[in-house]
């Protein structure tokens, strides 16, 4: 069984227009925001507990700032 990836509409995106270009970076961004809207912790973002040697506070700053 093939599992479907959670972005698979992006490949069907021309990226010609500036609409496209919003729409494909809504499309990459909307699972985190759904994280970050269950976390309600606003310029945090915390996906697991591993990859990072900082401290929890210092991750979870880092982890929102890579979405911006």
């Amino acid at each position: 069984m093939k599992r479907k990836l959670f972005n698979e509409q992006i490949k069907d995106n021309p990226l010609r227009s500036k609409a496209d270009v919003k729409a494909a970076l809504v499309d990459i961004l909307a699972p985190a925001m759904e994280v970050l809207a269950q976390q309600k912790r606003k310029g945090r973002f915390r996906m697991s507990d591993s990859g990072a040697v900082y401290l929890q506070d210092k991750t979870e700053v880092e982890g929102f700032m890579r979405l911006l």
